[in-house]
């Protein structure tokens, strides 16, 4: 009777193990993107923080960084801003007077969209100490926030020289008065 403890005792971590090892893999699933399976080295563990620190830098939400609590406010050469989606117009803002803002550790150029029913407003934030573009953030109507980094070279990513951002799908047309 005790060897047949013990061997009912040996078929419990084999039966713990089959039955938890395919849920373990289920779980790994990535039901956000194209792919099947969600990788979990530390490779792309490591990329994936790596762009939300980068992405959290972009946008002034670094720990351990003291910024002044002055405002700041610059001139933009900045006419016009229209708001494509897949093309499409959707939205026209008149930007002549909207300044670029630097406060605390945000330095930001915004745009808020008054005859759109779907974006309340988009939100460019620009690099602290070169000025250029890192980060968009489009706002919509029923609060929804969505940010991603920006990735235009150095000579390009300057607000004042370029005509256009695209960003999964929405595009951001500027013209300026000269």
């Amino acid at each position: 009777m005790k060897n047949q403890k013990t061997v009912n005792k040996s078929k419990l971590p084999f039966l713990f193990i089959t039955i938890l090892l395919p849920l373990v893999i289920l779980s790994c699933v990535d039901k956000k993107s194209n792919s099947n399976w969600t990788p979990l080295s530390l490779v792309s563990l490591a990329v994936d923080s790596e762009s939300k620190e980068t992405l959290a830098k972009c946008i002034g939400n670094s720990p351990f960084i003291s910024c002044p609590a002055a405002v700041t406010e610059f001139v933009s050469q900045l006419k016009q801003v229209e708001l494509l989606q897949n093309g499409n117009r959707i939205a026209v803002a008149n930007v002549e007077n909207v300044p670029y803002v630097h406060a605390d550790c945000r330095k930001y150029y915004k745009i808020v969209w008054e005859n759109t029913s779907s974006f309340k407003s988009t939100t460019l934030f620009l690099n602290r100490s070169k000025g250029d573009v890192c980060g968009i953030s489009w706002e919509k109507v029923n609060g929804e926030t969505y940010t991603h980094l920006i990735d235009i070279p150095e000579a390009k990513g300057d607000l004042d020289d370029f005509d256009s951002i695209q960003v999964n799908g929405m595009t951001l047309k500027f013209y300026r008065s000269f």
